[in-house]
């Protein structure tokens, strides 16, 4: 073998054991440092210690010699924050407290992240926690701080999960930048420290309540960029501190705390006394936001009178718009004004078929609402499921003339539904100043104490209005218009009045469903007015069922076609419903249908006093083409004669189980002998009509 050959035969030999053996060679940087606890047990990087005594550091293979030590912050900017030196003995090996090796400064006792370097070799994003002295116990240096819940958290979040901690409001500005070389955050608290950052795409955490008042007009966080929209991909958790006085008046479209923010999570965040001015996609939270989870957010007036969220459209108390996205536990309280899709919640939730589940569930607003259209105490528009709804705040039209001619859709929950609503509750008004019966060509149009239009595919289960609804056409006490379907629901409003289709539930119902309803409220209205519907009708065949199992109690007025159950049946059937609300109105008056046309009527009732011009009827105002069966009215308050398929009855008689044939009062009906008229199942917590005592 000639010299060549074996001189390279050797160094491949070097060089397998080198890569297998994992040993590195690294100008500079000879041999390695680790981190070990007190029982020498060896840490990795990121490793979190609670005690001085417990953070050593263990140096492997050194040359014999003299070693600086350097503890800084992380990244190539990082501040020095102690300096000491350690001696490495002839073996090459050796184990060190840090803080017995190292003279700190400025930063002594307190957390953050850190870099440990040893000669040229470090560990990265050492984490040390390492507690204040008690300056009155002197043999027990390292008690641990007594952290409340959100220090707790934020001290989870930063020391686990890697977040940065957000103090002030230069922090939170920095937010949007990146930050490869460290930036310092956490300024003046526990965690203070150089971070490294990715910007828009990180994980933040506030330590501390943020004030924003010398912020004139804060730039969104994402939003529009030079070139086209950023978006804020990360997480912020605000866990549970304040930002107060916010202020973002300059910029047109996408604006608030964030401006765009997509497949990000926002939770935690309480922001009080904002005020957000633009044009479109404006929220106190956010402009705009798509493909994101958004949890436990508050909104709060609480020293500034004039806090507000206003603009054109698209705008709400916390995000302007919303596409395919979850929200949870969400609260506003500041006025939100605009003229197109306004909430107080949101402008527009809309979830479109992304094979997300996403939901909104668990807000209340208490915020005042005013626009011109699509207007609603949680939401102007929505498409997706929303449950456990509250909203407190009046919803009412700023001005008939405002800049728009498309007068429409007001609601107490949503202005425009497509989606499903569900355990709803209004308190709230709606309403949009007195009607004007000379302005027929720009009427208000759709207005509920729950949704303004429930439209095709639109669903509201088991919600509740309890606010007045003023509106001139197409008024409900739940819905406007309804094309969808409105189950187990209940107007507890005083007075729902309009112009014309005008109803206690639904003032314009066609193509929908309403069923176990109840109506408590007065229905003031003109022609079609009704103590349930104003209008109901199915404009396809077969007939369907629109009206089933339904209620009104409250007095019903109006003029031509007006009933105590609908004003006017149009090829539709009303089946198992009743009426015994004082009925008053002029042609076409009925204690329960005004007229009927190419319908049907079954199990239906009213004991109610009826006043009206010819042809009026105890239970039918008039029918044409129409099929009547099993109904029934009180004779007694109603002196009118009966119908084809209509039986006059006696009070006394109205009390009789057997009076009433074709009830089916084993599944559907009930009745206390002699003591009630006949009342339905689902609604008996809720009110039994007592039999009337009469002179």
């Amino acid at each position: 073998m000639n010299q060549k050959r074996f001189k390279l035969i050797n160094f491949i030999l070097i060089l397998a054991m080198i890569l297998t053996t994992g040993t590195t060679f690294a100008e500079g940087h000879p041999g390695t440092i680790k981190l070990v606890d007190s029982e020498m047990v060896e840490e990795g990087n990121s490793t979190m210690f609670e005690h001085k005594d417990d953070v050593n550091v263990k140096v492997e293979k050194f040359p014999q010699g003299e070693y600086p030590v350097t503890v800084k912050a992380p990244g190539g900017k990082g501040t020095i924050l102690g300096e000491g030196e350690i001696s490495v003995p002839e073996e090459g090996d050796l184990i060190f407290n840090l803080y017995e090796e190292t003279e700190f400064m400025a930063t002594d006792n307190k957390a953050g992240v850190y870099t440990v370097v040893v000669g040229e070799n470090k560990v990265k994003n050492f984490k040390l926690m390492v507690y204040e002295a008690d300056p009155d116990d002197p043999d027990d240096p390292d008690e641990p701080i007594d952290f409340n819940d959100q220090e707790e958290n934020a001290d989870k979040l930063i020391r686990d999960e890697g977040f940065i901690p957000i103090a002030n409001g230069n922090e939170l500005d920095k937010l949007r930048n990146q930050f490869p070389d460290g930036e310092l955050f956490g300024e003046g608290t526990f965690w203070e420290g150089e971070y490294v950052t990715t910007g828009l795409g990180d994980s933040y955490v506030q330590v501390a309540d943020i004030d924003l008042s010398g912020f004139e007009d804060w730039e969104s966080i994402g939003g529009v960029g030079e070139f086209y929209l950023e978006a804020f991909e990360g997480t912020f958790d605000g866990n549970g501190y304040v930002i107060s006085n916010l202020k973002d008046i300059g910029g047109t479209d996408y604006i608030g705390l964030f401006g765009y923010a997509s497949g990000a999570t926002l939770k935690n965040i309480l922001i009080q006394d904002p005020i957000i001015m633009g044009d479109y996609f404006g929220g106190a939270l956010a402009g705009y936001i798509e493909n994101s989870f958004i949890a436990n957010i508050s909104v709060e007036k609480i020293n500034n009178e004039d806090s507000i969220v206003s603009g054109k459209g698209r705008l709400g108390g916390l995000v302007g718009s919303s596409r395919n996205s979850t929200f949870e536990d969400l609260f506003n309280e500041v006025d939100v004004e605009g003229e197109g899709n306004v909430g107080g919640i949101l402008g527009e939730y809309y979830d479109f078929d992304s094979g997300r589940d996403d939901f909104l569930v668990n807000a209340e607003n208490r915020g005042n609402v005013t626009g011109s259209s699509s207007l609603g105490g949680i939401v102007g528009t929505s498409t997706g499921i929303m449950e456990s709804l509250v909203n407190r705040g009046q919803v009412m039209l700023l001005d008939r003339f405002y800049a728009s001619k498309f007068l429409q859709n007001y609601g107490g929950i949503a202005g425009s539904n497509i989606g499903s609503i569900a355990d709803a509750r209004n308190y709230g008004d709606v309403w949009a100043f007195e009607p004007d019966s000379d302005d027929v060509n720009n009427m208000l149009n759709g207005i509920g104490g729950i949704v303004g239009r429930n439209s095709l595919e639109g669903m509201i289960i088991d919600s509740q209005n309890h606010g007045s609804i003023l509106g001139e056409r197409y008024v409900g006490g739940i819905a406007g218009v309804n094309n969808g379907e409105i189950f187990d629901s209940v107007n507890f409003g005083q007075s729902v009045q309009g112009l014309t289709y005008v109803g206690g539930v639904s003032g314009f119902n066609t193509n929908g469903t309403i069923a176990r309803t109840l109506n408590f409220a007065n229905v003031q209205g003109g022609d079609f007015t009704g103590g349930v519907t104003g209008l109901s009708e199915i404009r396809s065949a077969p007939l369907q069922t629109s009206i089933s199992e339904s209620v009104n109690v409250g007095a019903v007025s109006g003029g031509r076609y007006t009933g105590g159950i609908s004003g006017y049946l149009h090829y539709d059937r009303a089946l198992d419903s009743y009426n015994v609300g004082t009925v008053s109105g002029e042609e076409w008056t009925g204690g329960g249908f005004g007229m009927i046309v190419g319908s049907e009527v079954s199990r239906t009732y009213s004991s109610a006093e009826v006043m009206g011009s010819f042809p009026t009827g105890g239970l039918l105002g008039n029918l044409n083409t129409s099929q009547v069966t099993h109904s029934f009215f009180n004779n007694a308050l109603a002196p009118l004669p009966g119908s084809t398929g209509v039986t006059p009855l006696s009070n006394d008689d109205m009390a009789k189980l057997e009076s009433f044939t074709g009830f089916d009062f084993g599944g559907t009906w009930s009745i206390i002998p002699d003591e009630s008229y006949p009342f339905l199942q689902w609604q008996e917590g809720l009110f039994i009509p007592e039999k009337l005592i009469l002179d």
